[in-house]
Formats: structure tokens, sequence, C-alpha cells
């Protein structure tokens, strides 16, 4: 979602638990720009936030930037 120059966009996991794959929604982070960096800065500080681990992500998915890595 879209408000003047700020966007607000979910960030959301997917994981394997024991009776199948589970998505969840986290958190939503509000930011005006969409660089890799900062795409990156922000999946960082909602990771750091709720204590998940860094080095089990696999990929990060993003709307609209030039980023897609797996």
């Amino acid at each position: 979602s879209n408000k003047g120059n700020l966007k607000a966009y979910p960030f959301c996991i997917q994981y394997f638990s024991n009776i199948g794959v589970k998505r969840v929604l986290i958190d939503f982070i509000a930011d005006s720009s969409e660089t890799a960096i900062d795409v990156y800065r922000n999946a960082r500080l909602i990771l750091d936030k709720y204590e998940l681990n860094f080095d089990g992500l696999t990929t990060i998915g993003s709307d609209n930037t030039n980023v897609n890595m797996g």
C-alpha cells in the first residue's frame, strides 16, 4: 500500500513444520525506498527484531524491485 511517499508492505515467512508448510505474516514495513540495500536492511531488522535465524533464510522476494535472490 502506498500513501504519499511512504510505502507499507508485509513481511511474511514460509517454513516447514511437523504438519506441513506454514505461512505467517510477521510484520509490516513502512519505508519510502525500495533499493536492494534497503530491502536487505529492512529484512535484517525484522529478522533481528523477532530473533529469527538469518542463516535459515533461503530466498527473498519483493514486488516492484530489482531483487529476487535465492
